[in-house]
């Protein structure tokens, strides 16, 4: 145990020795733990991850970004340990910074053939409400390209708007299937507003909305996630040392298309089995002393159950991060959340609780 234990720390504080000066890139690592528990389920379900990210300039308007989580996860005697897909990205901004064009690449690192228990722990990682660090550990090959432009009409008005496009190779999910699942392809549009309110208030307002083709399971559509509508509201407010931050997300899907076997092709669900989420998060940021930093954090995530009257979620919580800045270059940061609500599963409707500890260290060179 005290092996693992040095090993963990390490990962979380091997940024220290990468640099040695200051540029505008950094490496970031740190460990999760999360952990959710569930009235009257005897098991919690958890998951430790170790997430990296490393972004380096390769020059003043080209930035490359590599990100990956290695993690392990456990539900009573079911457990996953592995690598997570590997997503490296690379961001190129022209037009007076005003434009940003982005590719992505996600590789396939990351465990997939999951056998029947494990699929089972893969869906409660992939739930909303717990929101997991890592709900999938690994997928097909993954193709990402976007772009991006904003434009300044005034001082204090900026509009901007943009187009991405999401490819998902093929792999196989289950032991129990030779076929492999062939994930349908992502369309994405967004439209932001940001807007200066006063001198330290701002507030933005964004809009994304994704279409998405159909899944195949052995070259047969068997199913078409519904459209996805996204809408966030955000203000910040800046005094001195201390910001003070609200946002406020609201998500609706359409209707999912589903395999019709007496017809042979999709057909749209007689009903909405898409729930619609509901979030707030506020927080506030103030120094306590000269090189320590200090942020008290809220959230709300309240889901409205679908037209089966299934899925619905209230969860409330909150927490603390507190950052030790020992010079311009690193930083080690650790926090806490709690949260308490409840929801539905099957006819029944548990109390859930929830713990969040986060520690870890960044390097910027």
């Amino acid at each position: 145990m005290r092996k693992v234990f040095l090993l963990l720390l390490g990962i979380v504080i091997f940024p220290i020795f990468l640099f040695g000066q200051a540029e505008n890139g950094y490496v970031r690592t740190s460990m999760v733990l999360q952990i959710w528990n569930i009235e009257n389920v005897p098991e919690a379900i958890s998951e430790g991850t170790l997430p990296i990210e490393f972004v380096y300039p390769i020059r003043d308007n080209v930035q490359l970004q590599i990100n990956h989580s290695p993690a392990t996860s456990k539900f009573g005697d079911v457990s996953m340990t592995g690598l997570s897909d590997t997503w490296i990205k690379a961001n190129y901004s022209f037009a007076g910074d005003n434009a940003i064009a982005s590719i992505g690449l996600g590789l396939p690192t990351g465990k997939t053939k999951l056998d029947s228990s494990q699929l089972i722990l893969a869906k409660f990682l992939s739930w909303q409400s717990f929101q997991f660090l890592l709900p999938v550990y690994g997928q097909g090959l993954t193709l990402s390209g976007g772009l991006m432009y904003a434009y300044p009409f005034t001082d204090k008005l900026t509009v901007g708007g943009g187009a991405n496009f999401v490819y998902r190779g093929k792999y196989n999910y289950s032991d129990q299937f030779s076929a492999d699942l062939d994930p349908g392809e992502q369309i994405g549009l967004n439209v932001g507003v940001d807007y200066l309110i006063l001198d330290n208030l701002q507030g933005s307002f964004d809009f994304v909305f994704n279409y998405y083709t159909a899944d195949k399971l052995d070259n047969v559509e068997i199913f078409a996630s519904g459209p996805k509508f996204l809408a966030k509201l955000a203000l910040q407010y800046q005094r001195g040392d201390q910001f003070y931050w609200l946002q406020v997300f609201y998500q609706a899907k359409a209707k999912n298309q589903i395999y019709d076997y007496l017809n042979e092709k999709l057909k749209p669900e007689p009903k909405n089995s898409n729930i619609t989420i509901r979030e707030m998060h506020v927080g506030a940021k103030f120094k306590v002393a000269e090189k320590v930093s200090l942020s008290v954090i809220g959230e709300i995530r309240s889901y409205v159950e679908n037209e089966y009257n299934h899925g619905w979620t209230d969860l409330a919580g909150g927490g603390v991060v507190g950052e030790y800045q020992f010079s311009d270059q690193l930083s080690l940061f650790s926090g806490v959340k709690l949260f308490f609500g409840d929801g539905q599963i099957l006819a029944a409707n548990p109390a859930y609780q929830g713990y969040e500890f986060k520690l870890g260290s960044q390097w910027s060179f």
